[in-house]
């Protein structure tokens, strides 16, 4: 479905997103009107790689995946984000276009922001400004350790940890994941991971429903991930 969006004054799901926590109130008081909260739904496309970043969507509950995509239309997961951070990020550093697609992961809300209103304000936007770039330096990060990782860790590893990396981006326990999206996400085949998952099921990692798994002990999760995880 198309996304939903709500002109309205957000209150405190600012507080929500990690990166709006930290921001002085001066600033978020001047960035505030211009504020949607959105309603975003899987499988959405917010940001097209080359194309021009037209928002900024900082989740609060939803779950956004920076992706690589090939010609053929075959995907594969670079990093995510949650309330810890935003996509869009980009603009703080002067680009125009997008790196990397953003599809939403994880159904649920987030605050957008016009990204014209940064990108025309940086002087009164110093700290959301160097908060974003410093963000862009964390998701490049993370990029690089999925590269490395998805050469040199087992199928098992690679699952676990990405699994692991939801659960601690969002907060939250339970995903609408079927093995079709997971095995196109993590770049492996299918067979593979549904019996990873299988696997995980019998020593009561997760819990398995339709297109859904319920992760049960993130604990025992993180210990089958690589170092990757962290």
């Amino acid at each position: 479905g198309g996304e939903d969006h709500m002109s309205i004054t957000p209150g405190e799901e600012i507080r929500n997103n990690y990166i709006l926590s930290l921001v002085p109130e001066q600033e978020l008081e001047f960035i505030r009107p211009h504020f949607e909260v959105a309603q975003l739904h899987m499988g959405e496309i917010v940001e097209e790689a080359r194309q021009p970043v037209r928002f900024l969507y900082f989740p609060i509950d939803a779950a956004i995946s920076f992706t690589g995509r090939d010609e053929s239309g075959h995907t594969v997961d670079v990093t995510v984000t949650g309330k810890d951070g935003c996509s869009g990020s980009c603009v703080a550093q002067g680009s125009e276009t997008s790196a990397s697609t953003a599809m939403i992961q994880v159904s649920g809300s987030a605050l957008r922001l016009p990204a014209f209103v940064l990108k025309q304000n940086f002087d009164r936007l110093h700290y959301l400004r160097e908060a974003l770039i410093r963000y862009n330096l964390l998701l490049l990060r993370h990029a690089v350790i999925s590269t490395s990782c998805s050469q040199f860790h087992s199928g098992e590893q690679r699952l676990a940890r990405w699994l692991v990396a939801h659960a601690h981006r969002t907060g939250l326990e339970a995903f609408p994941f079927g093995v079709d999206f997971l095995a196109g996400q993590v770049g492996q085949n299918r067979a593979e991971v549904d019996a990873l998952l299988k696997e995980f099921q019998k020593q009561d990692l997760v819990k398995l429903e339709h297109n859904k798994v319920i992760l049960r002990d993130v604990a025992g999760l993180t210990k089958r991930s690589c170092p990757c995880v962290a």
